[in-house]
């Protein structure tokens, strides 16, 4: 009875207290599904109950120590975060993910594929054990090993062929599922038409618009992207690209950073031409790697101050930014510093001191 309430559409209040008495008697009996449902019901705080992660723990613990998968999972989950007053210790979660996957418990299959990913919890890093879970829980229907399992076959890793076909079903099934990373990447072989798939704008951009409905920040990008261009059968609108740059940037995407630094740079899509803030962002995605992103910032400081004003900062900008052993980026660079050096004499530029003249030509001893 407890188990048809808990799942009754609509339920009323009355019927969900019914339910919590029937699951706390049958879990005072030792009935170990009651036990794990108790345990999920404190932790969101359904049903009437106050939303105590303590006892949700104890609830999936005495679950777990039964055998019951889905509360050995969770059970693995909260030592792995550290919640409901328990350490953070991924070694004791991989331990409960292990015994709850080797049972067929889809989510604890893929949380041990991804601490093998990464090499947590005392285990090795191995991506082939990594994918044969993301299989078994992408097998079993979990939309995040599925997705994982996608991404594996994109990059060939794991042992698995690169296979982009393989790799869009396993997207396909996930992104039908709801889970943004694998709507994400569908749009993208959509976009480029990988994978067996037609090049096809529209679907890309729909694919992205259900990931950035859910915060995905690279689809927030590449949503962004789309509304620049007009790609995909949307309108022109700066506006609303930078709208979608911004939500990105937040998250720390370095491609929308850079993008709001240009509309900062420039004045347009709506806002303000602000240096300052342009500065700002493409500062952020320089330091994430972003090499277009070290050029602005390189090109803004010298386009704003006469030479006498460069530091050792200047100096620091322009080798981080020809790091990635591009000639184009190198002379680009070079190129920036020698235009502002080379104005006529009436220019105050051309009045630098000497130790100026020589951070110049370190710069573009090193660029050139």
């Amino acid at each position: 009875m407890g188990v048809s309430y808990s799942h009754a559409e609509g339920g009323s209040a009355k019927k969900k207290r019914a339910s919590v008495e029937w699951w706390c008697m049958a879990a005072e009996r030792g009935n170990a599904q009651a036990q794990y449902n108790l345990g999920v019901w404190y932790q969101n705080g359904w049903g009437g109950l106050p939303q105590d992660k303590r006892a949700a723990v104890e609830w999936y613990r005495m679950a777990a120590e039964q055998g019951e998968a889905a509360a050995q999972c969770n059970l693995g989950y909260c030592y792995c975060i550290g919640e409901g007053g328990l350490p953070q210790d991924k070694r004791v979660a991989a331990e409960w993910y292990r015994k709850a996957a080797e049972q067929g418990d889809a989510g604890a299959q893929f949380n041990l594929g991804v601490f093998y990913s990464n090499g947590e919890g005392g285990l090795p890093q191995d991506k082939r054990a990594a994918a044969e879970w993301y299989r078994k829980g992408a097998e079993n229907g979990n939309e995040r090993a599925q997705s994982n399992l996608g991404v594996y076959y994109d990059n060939g890793d794991g042992g698995l062929p690169q296979d982009m076909h393989a790799a869009v079903e396993w997207y396909h099934k996930a992104a039908k599922q709801g889970d943004a990373s694998a709507q994400h990447n569908l749009g993208a072989h959509y976009s480029n038409g990988e994978g067996g798939l037609p090049q096809d704008r529209d679907a890309a951009v729909d694919w992205y618009r259900k990931a950035a409905e859910q915060g995905c920040a690279a689809a927030q990008c590449k949503l962004g992207v789309h509304y620049e261009n007009g790609w995909g059968g949307l309108p022109q609108d700066k506006c609303v690209a930078v709208h979608w740059f911004r939500k990105a940037a937040e998250q720390g995407e370095a491609m929308a950073q850079y993008h709001l630094g240009y509309y900062y740079c420039n004045g347009e899509g709506g806002l303000p031409q602000d240096k300052r803030a342009a500065v700002d962002w493409y500062r952020k995605a320089a330091e994430q790697g972003h090499t277009a992103a070290h050029i602005a910032v390189f090109a803004l400081s010298v386009s704003t101050a006469t030479l006498s004003g460069l530091t050792t900062e200047h100096l620091d900008i322009v080798a981080r930014a020809c790091s990635a052993n591009s000639p184009g980026v190198s002379h680009r660079a070079g190129a920036l510093l020698y235009e502002s050096s080379t104005r006529n004499a009436r220019d105050p530029i051309m009045f630098r001191p000497l130790d100026s003249l020589r951070s110049a030509e370190r710069i573009l001893r090193y660029v050139m």
